[in-house]
């Protein structure tokens, strides 16, 4: 369901997004587009620097490129698709911590894109 608007060249990249409620499922889909499960064309990863091909990093640098450049980005809702929660899987105060550490790195990874792309 991901390749296909990249295969048909309707989109420069097809992001993923794990069906949740139909409020959440609306507003993900304008804000920042982090979900691990996307298509994309090569070049959308080819050309980002190599600084931002690490992490949180490389979700927020691929999207920032094709906002840049105007590249048509879909955005596809994953019926039935879910994942362990972070907090089912190490508990509630590691989890938090992780949670933390990762936010951390997506709002960095924004604030970094915006001045270097």
């Amino acid at each position: 369901a991901l390749v296909k608007p990249v295969k048909e060249k309707k989109a420069h990249m097809c992001v993923g997004l794990r069906d949740r409620s139909w409020l959440y499922n609306k507003l993900s889909q304008h804000l920042m587009l982090i979900s691990g499960e996307r298509a994309l064309r090569r070049e959308v990863f080819t050309r980002l620097k190599p600084e931002f091909k690490k992490g949180f990093y490389i979700e927020v640098a691929m999207n920032r490129y094709c906002r840049k450049y105007n590249l048509p980005i879909m955005v596809k809702t994953m019926k039935g698709v879910s994942i362990v929660k972070k907090f089912e899987k190490v508990g509630w105060i590691r989890s938090l911590w992780g949670y933390a550490k990762m936010d951390t790195q997506i709002v960095w990874a924004y604030i970094m894109t915006r001045i270097n792309m």
